[in-house]
Formats: structure tokens, C-alpha cells, sequence
């Protein structure tokens, strides 16, 4: 749909603005106007009722209200309304005062409700749901004063399970679980004020690992594992205080370099070991600072 929009200003009635000389006007020249109604524009500040128009190439070029807009003092304030071609409502939104204010709602060209929110002042409030065109639940979530509360549920537009997860002061909090699009696990960890903490686990779409993590009370990873598709170890890295150790590893599951990070300053520090696939070794420097002190 290829939609030309534009406003029906409302300000002095002139005749020669018309809705009727508009659709007149379009049909013989394909040039849209503005016309006169209710309400006014002082200043470039709206108060009252405003309406915009568009045309619809997909019915003959037909004229069609796309949208109401209602000001106060050149806020948005009451119901403000966008429409479908078909006539259908797009969306719904209540304001005051320029903040939106009530029922936020949205609705597919078939009719269903595709997404409902309540605000007050301005900030979301209540129960926030999502659908697809069919019907299924999208998502789900609670919000108290503008911070989502309790459990997140989250769906793929086929209405199999993506996420599930749970907020507290608007913070990821406890238990989350994520999946692939063939109901597959994808994610299974836990959260504590916003970050992660202990066994965090991600896995391919084939269901094979693909990284394993331990994570400090602190969100730090410890202990951190990845695998490559085929299960075979890829890299590997442990927190020791201040140090990190790395590993990489060949593809036949053999030690491919070892060395070490000073964390405080990000660089390498003592034995630097490169290994061929056949487990010999390559290279052996001792760093100090990102400095070779030792080949």
C-alpha cells in the first residue's frame, strides 16, 4: 500500500476547501489540499481537531481519513486514532497535556489486537501484551511505574516460546530461559540485580553446547568455555584474582596456545606456549607488561 498522507488543517472555513472540492480536485489532478472543519491553527500552535487524509493506490486512488489528532494549547490531548484504508483502527492512544495518558492500543488490518499498554503521566503502568495476527500471545509483561515487574514472557510470531524471564525494579532477576526458532534451548542462566551470576550455559540450534560460563557474585565470568559446533573445545579461559589464562585449541581437541592477562592493565604476563596440531610445541616467550622478557 502506498499511502500519501496529509493534513486537513482546521482553521478559516473557506468553501474552496471543502472535503467535496478535495476529492474533486484529486481525482481531476491527483493533488491533494487542504481543507477547513473544526478547531484552529494560531501561530503554528493547533488546538482543537485535526485530521489527516490519505489515498489508497490500491482502491481506485480512493480518499480515506488515516488519522485523528486532537490538541489542546498545541499539545496532543484526548483520543488520538489512525485508521487502514479499510477503515479498520490502527492504533488508539489517549493524552493529556501532551503525555500520553490512558489505553495505548494497536490493531492489525484484519481487526486483532496486536499490542495494549496503559500509561499514566507518561509512564507505563499495568499489563503490556503483544499478539501476532492470529491471535497468539507475542508478549507479555507487568510494568509498575515504569519499570517492568515479575515475569517476561516473550513468543516468536509463530507463538513458540522465545524467552522467559523475570524483572524486579524494572532489573533482570532470577531464572531466564531462551530458545531457537526449532524449540530448541538457547540460553539457560540466572540473573541477580540486572547481571549474571553462577552457571550461565549457550547452545547451538542443534542442540550441541556452544558456551559455558561461570559467573562471580560481582556478573564477572570465571570460568568461561566454548565449543564449535562439532563439540570439539575452541577456547577456554580461567580467573585467577587479578589473571586470566586463555587456551585455544585445535580443532582435533589439541592445545593450540596458552598465555596469560594482568587484568589491572590488560596485558600479557609471563609464559606465552604455541602448539602444532600434533601436541608439539611451536613458540615459548615469557611477557612482562606486553613485553618478550624471555624467548
Amino acid at each position: 500500500m502506498n499511502v500519501i498522507n496529509f493534513f486537513k488543517f482546521i482553521g478559516e472555513k473557506n468553501p474552496n476547501y471543502s472535503f467535496d472540492k478535495i476529492l474533486e480536485r484529486w481525482k481531476i489532478s491527483g493533488r491533494l489540499y487542504p481543507y477547513s472543519g473544526q478547531g484552529e491553527s494560531v501561530d503554528g500552535v493547533r488546538d482543537g481537531r485535526f485530521e489527516r487524509y490519505g489515498v489508497d493506490n490500491q482502491q481506485d486512488k480512493n480518499l480515506y481519513l488515516s488519522e485523528i489528532q486532537n490538541y489542546k494549547d498545541g499539545d496532543l490531548h484526548g483520543d488520538q486514532i489512525k485508521y487502514y484504508p479499510n477503515g479498520q483502527i490502527l492504533s488508539f492512544q489517549q493524552y493529556t497535556d501532551g503525555y500520553e495518558n490512558g489505553v495505548n492500543k494497536s490493531y492489525f488490518s484484519n481487526g486483532q489486537l496486536n499490542h495494549s499498554l496503559n500509561y499514566k503521566n507518561g509512564i507505563k503502568r499495568g499489563l503490556e501484551v503483544s499478539y501476532n495476527e492470529n491471535g497468539d500471545l507475542v508478549r507479555k509483561v507487568e510494568w509498575v511505574n515504569g519499570r517492568r515487574q515479575g515475569e517476561e514472557i516473550t513468543n516468536y510470531n509463530n507463538g513458540k516460546p522465545h524467552e522467559r524471564g523475570y524483572y524486579e525494579n524494572g532489573l533482570h532477576q532470577g531464572p531466564y530461559i531462551s530458545y531457537w526458532q526449532n524449540g530448541k534451548l538457547k540460553i539457560k542462566a540466572t540473573f541477580e540485580q540486572g547481571g549474571y551470576v553462577g552457571k550461565y550455559d549457550e547452545y547451538y540450534s542443534t542442540g550441541n553446547m556452544h558456551i559455558s560460563r561461570q559467573y562471580n557474585s560481582r556478573h564477572m565470568p570465571e570460568y568461561t568455555v566454548e565449543y564449535r559446533e562439532d563439540g570439539t573445545r575452541e577456547y577456554e579461559s580461567l580467573k585467577d584474582g587479578r589473571f586470566t589464562t586463555i587456551k585455544i585449541y585445535h580443532k582435533n581437541d589439541k592445545l593450540q596456545i596458552i598465555k596469560t592477562y594482568d587484568d589491572t592493565n590488560n596485558a600479557l604476563t609471563g609464559p606465552y606456549e604455541e602448539y602444532g596440531s600434533d601436541g608439539k610445541i611451536i613458540k615459548r616467550y615469557v611477557y612482562k607488561d606486553n613485553k618478550i622478557i624471555e624467548r
